[in-house]
């Protein structure tokens, strides 16, 4: 990660004896004026207590195990364990540690204290978990533009990453409970166990016919039972999700430039290349054509305007 103005605390003790890890790739790192933008894929390591002026916001984008600590007084430190995929904003000046257990593939946003101040009202401390867009499919639509951007040869104009970083920083930012510690919504709602199997076999299954008898067998429930806990913990009905989720998989399919728009459709449960094109164009506000002739000519580094990306991925 990018460290600027680095100021190291002393060593806690809790930290393992990991290799530590190397300074960032200058490649992976794309900087706006008030949204700079990192992502990289890494081995096991760790980074030694630092902290910085600008906030961090970091999607571990993989299953990956990570362990995150942040000093709340001079002699206390907390720690906790995230595992991906997983959002979670640092305070500014806050001096933090991360371990990564194995390799982890990870997007990092660093967001200017001008900016933040325009965002939230109140001080930011401690490190806040953003769970409620762990499963916000605009999020991750665009954290994917993001990470295609930082992969790409081309290097972005400075006002199209502080726009789109600008966008992402904006939606996580909303999301935040009012409080570090503020408990989780109340009401019945699906296990975690019973989300992550179920999201499991939405995501390795989505090229298959889905019906929700067969989402709720990976719980137990009846149908209607597993439909209202589905509401209570993402928030919409489980075929919105599903098709929420395929269109987030045709777009990452896309951005690369090497399938065709029939091949994407076949992939994500689309068997009919008219009518996924039809239900893309109405999700994303972009033909998949149209996105994937933009991504192969480099005619443009991001396909949707700030009007969209404004209206589509900030509702």
């Amino acid at each position: 990660m990018i460290q600027p103005n680095c100021v190291v605390p002393e060593k806690p003790a809790v930290l393992s004896n990991l290799e530590i890890i190397a300074p960032s790739v200058p490649k992976c790192l794309i900087r706006g004026r008030e949204i700079s933008v990192y992502y990289n894929r890494q081995a096991a390591g760790e980074w030694s207590p630092h902290q910085r002026p600008q906030a961090e916001i970091v999607l571990i984008i993989n299953p990956a195990t990570c362990q995150i600590g942040w000093s709340e007084s001079e002699d206390k430190w907390s720690e906790q364990e995230l595992r991906g995929p997983k959002i979670c904003v640092i305070a500014p000046n806050l001096p933090h540690y991360c371990r990564l257990v194995g390799e982890t593939e990870y997007l990092a946003l660093y967001v200017e204290p001008k900016f933040l101040r325009r965002m939230v009202r109140a001080k930011m401390t401690g490190v806040r978990m953003a769970d409620a867009a762990e499963h916000h499919v605009g999020v991750w639509m665009l954290a994917t533009l993001l990470r295609h951007l930082c992969s790409s040869r081309i290097r972005p104009e400075t006002h199209t990453i502080d726009a789109i970083g600008g966008e992402l920083a904006r939606c996580l930012l909303g999301l935040l409970p009012e409080r570090a510690n503020a408990a989780p919504i109340s009401g019945r709602c699906l296990t975690a166990s019973q989300r992550e199997r179920v999201l499991h076999f939405m995501q390795t299954n989505m090229k298959y016919d889905i019906h929700v008898v067969d989402l709720a067998k990976q719980t137990g429930h009846s149908i209607s039972h597993f439909t209202e806990l589905f509401v209570h913990t993402l928030g919409c009905a489980p075929y919105q999700y599903l098709k929420e989720i395929r269109m987030y998989r045709a777009y990452e399919m896309l951005l690369t430039g090497d399938y065709l728009a029939k091949e994407v459709a076949v992939e994500v449960g689309y068997y009919n290349a008219d009518h996924f094109s039809e239900v893309f164009h109405r999700f994303c506000g972009y033909s998949p054509r149209a996105l994937l002739q933009r991504v192969r000519t480099g005619a443009a580094s991001s396909p949707f305007s700030p009007e969209e990306r404004r209206e589509r991925f900030s509702a």
